[in-house]
């Protein structure tokens, strides 16, 4: 994850670290949720979540967006179509690091879909709930902010 914001946030500086697990409570109002298929699991095999902060870092910082005006969003919980348009970019090339940690090492992970969802959307309250196999960060990008994301493989 670590070399995937690198790549995607270039001489940004930032600091992605492990943090207590998503919650319901913990979320922002809107929020990027990606499902994850995979070439021999029936159904969706993982989620991504990025919380809006995130969305806004992330996608803010891919398009070299200023920091005052990335703040300004995430302030605002509005986000632009170039964020959005790069924080899919970044959902997508996770999909990766989900394939590399799948229990089979054939296993091909590919993002089926992303879009975003309030925080009382029922099936996120299930998801963050889960016990499984997951993966949260806290994101701190100096001049932008603090978000959170996390990342589910989905048990059967």
């Amino acid at each position: 994850m670590q070399l995937l914001l690198l790549d995607r946030l270039g001489s940004i500086p930032f600091r992605l670290t492990p943090h207590e697990k998503m919650t319901l409570e913990a979320l922002t109002a809107q929020n990027l949720l990606g499902l994850y298929s995979a070439n021999e699991v029936k159904g969706v095999y993982a989620i991504g979540v990025m919380d809006t902060n995130a969305v806004c870092m992330v996608g803010g910082g891919a398009a070299r967006m200023l920091p005052n005006e990335v703040r300004a969003l995430m302030a605002s919980g509005q986000l632009s179509a170039v964020m959005m348009d790069k924080a899919h970019e970044f959902l997508r090339a996770a999909a990766v690091g989900l394939s590399e940690s799948a229990a089979s090492p054939v296993t091909k992970v590919t993002m089926a879909k992303a879009s975003v969802v309030k925080n009382s959307f029922a099936k996120l309250a299930t998801v963050l709930a889960q016990p499984g196999q997951r993966s949260d960060f806290r994101l701190a990008i100096p001049g932008y902010g603090e978000g959170r994301m996390a990342f589910f493989v989905m048990t059967s």
